[in-house]
């Protein structure tokens, strides 16, 4: 996940398909979203991943509740 977030390399160099594949994976969002805010030093532009970052987490952690079979011991 870290090669395909763009973390050591940009996904402009990557096939188109690859690059979809990024696009889908949270790590991508806070990624961009760091480099927003510590290289651009741009507030605004970080916003848009985060919010997205912060609706991946709130749609995986509704499935996992959903689907973890919680029982008492």
């Amino acid at each position: 996940m870290m090669f395909l977030s763009g973390a050591f390399v940009s996904i402009e160099q990557f096939p188109g398909y690859l690059r979809t594949v990024a696009r889908a994976l949270p790590l991508y969002y806070f990624h961009q979203g760091l480099q927003e805010l510590i290289i651009l030093d741009n507030l605004s532009g970080a916003i848009i991943p985060y919010i997205v970052l912060g609706s991946l987490t709130v749609v995986f952690l509704i499935a996992a509740i959903k689907v973890t079979n919680w029982k008492d011991m």
